[in-house]
């Protein structure tokens, strides 16, 4: 399991372009190299260009209060730990997000 920060390093807006996170909040560590199911995304602030949210699982997403941006989530989610969030966050329509292996949602603090 991997922790990677929102660095939207390709511009163009999508969770899932693996070159978007990086392993550093402000980029100097690696760049995320495949899919998310086992690990934590986190949006911290250091960066806050909307986000396209258009992953369908992870171990742990966080947003945090110090991102200003708005993630939107695509399509449906599959969140295995935990959702933080202390954000905006919208839908393109209806979205089911699924909360599996005893998983909670609460506010960050």
């Amino acid at each position: 399991m991997a922790t990677y920060y929102w660095r939207n390093t390709s511009g163009d807006g999508n969770a899932g372009t693996v070159g978007n996170w990086n392993t550093a909040p402000d980029g100097s560590g690696s760049a995320a190299s495949s899919g998310f199911a086992n690990d934590t995304l986190i949006f911290d602030g250091t960066v806050d260009v909307n986000c396209n949210f258009n992953v369908d699982a992870v171990e742990i997403l966080k947003i945090q209060s110090g991102y200003s941006g708005t993630v939107t989530f695509a399509n449906e989610i599959a969140i295995d730990d935990h959702f933080e969030f202390n954000g905006k966050i919208t839908a393109s329509a209806a979205r089911l997000i699924t909360f599996t292996n005893g998983a909670k949602t609460h506010a960050s603090k």
